[in-house]
């Protein structure tokens, strides 16, 4: 159990990896096709992580991470939630559609913006941004980059918001 944890949990935060996320998305991807049932894949990215990085020390970056990670599982228990790279997450969420969704994702990125972020130093503000998009006929990889695509018009219309791609 202990090997098989390792293997499939980031270290630092505890979520799932990206290796995992893909082995499970893959299968909630191939079941939703068949099924004809919805899936929505969001990402979310830490607003301005590097300045948190060099204003306060990784220390206080790593404190953000697990922070935000934790928020994270209580907001997304029933779903496939994992960190996909440094400061940025990736979830699949199965079931509840494009509209839900949007509802889940708002709160997440309300309940953040109001959150005071512990560090070492004091405490800290920080924001998300974040890109979804829902299945049609598109493949997991085609979802993928439609949230990044979505992800990168977040940030660039002025961050701390949720887009999801049309």
């Amino acid at each position: 159990r202990t090997i098989t944890e390792a293997a499939n949990q980031d270290y630092l935060t505890k979520l799932y990896n990206r290796r995992y996320f893909f082995t499970q998305a893959n299968k909630l991807y191939n079941q939703a096709s068949l099924a004809k049932t919805s899936i929505v894949i969001a990402l979310i990215d830490i607003d301005f992580f590097k300045k948190i990085n060099d204003n306060y020390g990784h220390d206080s970056g790593d404190a953000v991470l697990i922070k935000l990670s934790a928020i994270l599982k209580q907001h997304f228990r029933q779903h496939t939630v994992a960190r996909y790279g440094g400061e940025e997450f990736i979830l699949l969420l199965d079931n509840i559609g494009i509209k839900k969704s949007l509802q889940l994702l708002e709160k997440l990125r309300t309940d953040i913006a109001e959150t005071d972020f512990e560090i070492p130093d004091g405490k800290i503000s920080v924001t998300i941004s974040t890109g979804a998009s829902a299945l049609k006929n598109e493949s997991l990889e085609a979802l993928i980059n439609l949230a990044d695509i979505a992800l990168y018009k977040a940030k660039e219309s002025g961050r701390n918001k949720v887009v999801i791609s049309a």
